[in-house]
């Protein structure tokens, strides 16, 4: 059993994609578990109308952002008889049958922890869609997902958690899933698609802080061209598809 784990704050049409995707292409058991960090009507009706799909949890935390990290922290420090956890941002979401399965296949092999290639540092991983051993994690020193520091320079904290799990031994296993969201808007046809140049870079103003007052949704308006792509229409199709099959319709 794979604990996919994804915290949401109101981005309704991107956690809907991530929760159709996810049930679409996983081959392997998995639970979805949704961590809200204090949503609006809006959102939380999106993931109440999935609820067959996904393990909702709701926490009312301050947005900002450490509301994001301190959720991670919270779920992989308190449930217990936890085997392998896959990180997904609510902003990511697979294109292809046989994702977690493939990512899968890396730990069988021997590695500790596998997924994105983090961007800035091509040896260690993102935590955008990252899957690891939660006993590496813990024998690591249970690392924190918090962001260290805030200004002209950000420690991502992926990078953290994995400079810790490299210390203790274990065996990072990055590969190249996401498509170049962060370059161009396209699709790549790889594995995974992070987006986070929808709801992330326009959350920086030019003084560098982020400011977690502005509401999500106002960032998803300027990923209207995503949502038109038939990878994605395929995706958001999914729902019907999957209640006519369970009727024996065609």
């Amino acid at each position: 059993m794979v604990h996919i784990v994804t915290v949401h704050y109101n981005t309704p049409r991107f956690i809907e994609l991530c929760i159709k995707a996810v049930h679409l292409y996983a081959t392997v058991p998995y639970e979805h578990v949704v961590i809200d960090t204090g949503s609006r009507a809006k959102s939380l009706a999106v993931l109440k109308r999935y609820h067959k799909w996904v393990t909702l949890i709701r926490r009312r935390e301050r947005e900002g952002p450490g509301a994001h990290a301190r959720s991670i922290d919270w779920f992989l420090n308190g449930r217990r008889n936890l085997n392998m956890v896959c990180l997904l941002d609510s902003d990511a979401f697979p294109t292809q049958k046989g994702w977690l399965k493939t990512l899968l296949g890396r730990i069988h092999a021997g590695a500790d922890a596998t997924g994105f290639a983090h961007f800035r540092n091509k040896v260690l991983l993102h935590p955008a869609c990252m899957l690891f051993k939660h006993s590496a994690y813990v024998k690591s020193g249970r690392p924190s997902f918090r962001i260290v520091g805030l200004g002209k320079s950000i420690e991502d904290t992926g990078m953290v958690v994995c400079e810790e799990m490299k210390k203790h031994g274990f065996k990072l296993d990055p590969i190249n899933m996401d498509g170049p969201a962060y370059r161009k808007r396209g699709f790549s046809g790889r594995m995974i698609e992070h987006r986070w140049c929808a709801t992330r870079i326009t959350r920086v103003p030019k003084n560098g802080k982020l400011d977690g007052k502005i509401p999500r949704e106002n960032f998803e308006r300027n990923s209207d061209s995503w949502f038109k792509h038939p990878a994605v229409k395929k995706i958001l199709r999914h729902d019907l598809c999957a209640a006519k099959k369970s009727l024996g319709l065609r």
